[in-house]
């Protein structure tokens, strides 16, 4: 045997060097603020333990730390993410069941679109127990299956339109059917439950809803007579079958938003190969009328005057608004200002009306509408009536009591505009990129004053409670002085505190709210010095810098009605060791029953043509409705009231008493805040800033008067839940 044969190459030699010399490699890296060299020298420290396990817990907290700084990274680019990627990987095949670093690479990926593939992460660290893993994992499957699916699926009266129209059709002999946009696949299932004979093209693009209704259609039995195609319909050009029958319910509150002309129109010149064919619906009707809303104004427009910050005459707006927002005006504070006119009547079988509404945007003859009352047009409402055939429609009017799921569109006047009774205004709908839009022609406002801010600020600045509370809480502090960090997204306190002398640091979001913040410390008459703005994801790295403040303001609450507390690096919580608001947070919890949580996060096979559906849909329900505002709901027991201001406590316990007998289905929260003294406190029971959370309960649990039921909170890691042993 020759030398060269015995002697192994030398890039075939695997060195293996002593692990802690990587480990301070990786600790200089991250100090230096060299965030991938120090993750590619924890893998290599990793990689030359003897064993995984001897990497301490507190290396491994820093390198999960290390991957969520990376995580929030917008600079890397995409040949260094491919590398982060990889390391990532290699981690996670070292340490498959630490929860912590499953979370991480959860937000990762989710922080990337892959929806699909933090959901896996995010499951398996919530299995494992891991608090901030089954928070996160909540937050991706909202966002996989937005809860309106469920609230459709549940529309009994809707379900039966469909199933009418689809069974007349059928019987017809309309027997070869495309369902565009499928979703879980109701209409699939209808058509094929009609006739033995019924073929089936399904398309849905979104995977996770593909996947869903291919488990549904093998519960069902319907598997075979159904083709499912994961793909957008409009991308295809030749059908794998022939077609006769074309089914959708792609339509959003404002009719076109989900792009139904377009993919109407190409299924009209790609999959009809028939002279005698079907489109359900036949075609769809849009009413508008002009409304006045304070309540839903104030979502949009700030509609009170600060005199503390001479806020007044002054014109406060959302910045980049969608062209309307959906809202159930039936349960909105709403005075219909105007009579109601048809503007648009839409024959889908019209090709030609189709291509003129897709191409221009002229093509809508301007409407009258005639003021009832002397009043403030604050916006116009439009809604529809969805002709399924000649005989059969649905009707998203608010006044129709057999609309259970749809919502109507609320289309924004830049600027409000006063009207007088008998008054006519002239308005003209034009159609946009496919969507609807409005524009007041009888009137115009010429706004010189105008500011376009982030909707959060606006909601703060027009909840009058909350901003009372912080005005009382300013006026307990007198010193000149003060060094204040102020995280509210609206720097209220701070501003106030500015006026004092006092130097202030608000920590900001949204750059388009700076304009506004200096427009108001020239309207102060103060110095650019007293309010330094620094952005979120600066934080960290600026805040080292600063003398360490009198206060720091923290923002405890999120406007969805959960826990927020932030997590700092340790130099930064060192900074922050002072004197802090709120003074004090109070969690109150109390059992409820109410209809709409069920509505809006479980299917109930009964609702959907019982069809066995609820088991796939319902694996997307999730243990929390947050983002609650005003909702009908009955309460089963006494509030169980929690202090949770000492941060460093993780769990709490106490008992509630059973008011009255019922089935709970919840546990409605939410928090009373005290921001100096317990005599000024804030409640987000009744905010128009902070809406409310709520826990869902697996089943709905019998409860009878007299009963005591412990209610429990766990927290972690700026992460909390309620919870109680009926789950």
């Amino acid at each position: 045997m020759s030398t060269e044969e015995r002697v192994p190459r030398i890039k075939e030699l695997k060195i293996r060097m002593k692990p802690d010399y990587y480990l301070e490699l990786a600790r200089e890296a991250f100090e230096k603020g060299n965030k991938k060299d120090a993750l590619e020298n924890y893998i290599s420290y990793i990689e030359n333990l003897a064993h995984p396990d001897e990497m301490k817990l507190a290396e491994q907290m820093n390198l999960t730390k290390l991957i969520m700084n990376l995580n929030n990274l917008s600079e890397l680019n995409q040949e260094i993410e491919q590398e982060v990627l990889k390391c990532y990987l290699k981690v996670l095949n070292r340490y498959p069941q630490n929860a912590i670093l499953l979370n991480a690479f959860g937000v990762f990926f989710f922080s990337h679109g892959e929806y699909t593939v933090a959901r896996k992460f995010l499951q398996s660290s919530a299995d494992l127990g891991y608090l901030p893993g089954e928070k996160n994992f909540l937050h991706v499957i909202w966002h996989l299956i937005p809860r309106w699916h469920f609230r459709m699926l549940n529309d009994q009266k809707r379900n039966e339109s469909y199933k009418k129209a689809i069974t007349n059709a059928i019987n017809h002999g309309f027997k070869k059917v495309y369902d565009i946009g499928t979703g879980c696949g109701l209409l699939s299932l209808i058509a094929t439950n009609c006739d033995k004979d019924v073929t089936v093209v399904a398309f849905e693009e979104n995977k996770t809803l593909s996947d869903i209704a291919s488990n549904i259609f093998k519960r069902n039995n319907v598997n075979e007579n159904i083709t499912l195609i994961t793909r957008n319909s409009n991308m295809a050009s030749v059908p794998p079958t022939p077609c006769n029958l074309i089914l959708t319910e792609i339509f959003d509150a404002g009719v076109f938003g989900e792009d139904c002309l377009e993919t109407i129109k190409h299924s009209m010149d790609n999959f009809l190969v028939e002279k005698n064919f079907k489109i359900i619906p036949a075609g769809v009707k849009l009413y508008v009328t002009g409304i006045e809303s304070a309540e839903i104004l104030r979502k949009h427009r700030y509609i009170h005057q600060l005199d503390e910050l001479n806020l007044k005459d002054i014109c406060i707006r959302e910045v980049d608004a969608e062209p309307y927002d959906a809202e159930f005006l039936k349960n909105k504070n709403v005075k219909y200002l105007t009579n109601t006119n048809s503007f648009l009547e839409v024959n889908f079988y019209d090709k030609p009306q189709l291509e003129k509404l897709l191409e221009s945007s002229d093509c809508i003859d301007t409407v009258e509408l005639t003021c009832n009352e002397k009043g403030v047009l604050h916006a116009f409402a439009m809604w529809f009536d969805l002709c399924l055939d000649k005989e059969i429609t649905i009707s998203t009017d608010p006044s129709n009591l057999d609309n259970q799921c749809w919502e109507q569109a609320v289309f924004y006047l830049k600027h409000p505009i006063q009207v007088s009774a008998g008054e006519i205004v002239k308005i003209k709908p034009s159609m946009v990129n496919g969507q609807v839009h409005f524009e007041v022609v009888s009137k115009s406002i010429n706004c010189s004053n105008c500011f376009e801010v982030s909707t959060e600020v606006i909601s703060f600045l027009n909840d009058t409670q909350l901003i009372q509370s912080i005005i009382n809480a300013a006026d307990k502090y007198t010193a000149p002085d003060l060094r204040i960090v102020d995280f509210n997204i609206f720097p209220l306190f701070g501003l106030l505190m500015a006026k004092k002398g006092a130097t202030v640091w608000h920590i900001y979001k949204d750059e388009c709210d700076l304009s506004l913040f200096n427009e108001i410390m020239v309207r102060n008459d103060l110095p650019a010095n007293k309010l330094i703005c620094v952005h979120q994801k600066e934080l960290q790295e600026y805040i080292i810098y600063v003398e360490q403040p009198h206060i720091v303001f923290t923002n405890i609450i999120k406007t969805d009605g959960s826990w927020n507390k932030e997590e700092f690096t340790v130099e930064t919580e060192q900074i922050f060791k002072c004197e802090s608001l709120p003074k004090k947070i109070v969690l109150n919890a109390q059992f409820i029953s109410s209809k709409y949580l069920d509505v809006c996060n479980k299917v109930d096979d009964s609702n959907a043509l019982n069809f066995e559906i609820f088991e796939e849909i319902n694996k997307y329900s999730g243990s929390e409705h947050p983002n609650l505002e005003t909702f009908e709901h009955e309460a089963h027991s006494t509030i169980a009231v929690f202090d949770i201001s000492d941060l460093e406590k993780v769990d709490f316990h106490k008992e509630v008493d059973i008011t009255s007998d019922g089935s709970c289905n919840g546990i409605l929260y939410w928090f009373d805040i005290h921001f100096t003294s317990d005599e000024n406190k804030f409640s987000t029971l009744n905010s128009t800033h902070y809406n409310k959370s709520c826990t869902l309960l697996n089943n709905r649990k019998c409860v009878k008067e007299g009963e005591k039921i412990p209610i429990h909170i766990l927290r972690l890691e700026g992460h909390l839940k309620v919870y109680c042993d009926l789950n």
